[in-house]
């Protein structure tokens, strides 16, 4: 899902790759990374997927 991070690419671009690795689908439509970390059930996407995915997209990186 998520590529190898490179030692040149800027911070937030790390962390949104972490982020995607960790706020996945549970398989009950609840994100798993939300659960785990701030026991919320949040539905999937949630707020913190979405953030990661628009940084990865206007950084031109590939998801």
């Amino acid at each position: 899902m998520t590529e190898q991070a490179t030692p040149n690419e800027p911070p937030n671009v790390r962390q949104a790759r972490a982020s995607l690795a960790l706020h996945v689908d549970d398989g009950t439509g609840y994100c798993e990374g939300c659960k785990s970390a701030y026991s919320f059930f949040v539905p999937y996407p949630c707020t913190v997927h979405g953030w990661a995915n628009r940084t990865l997209i206007i950084e031109g990186t590939p998801r």
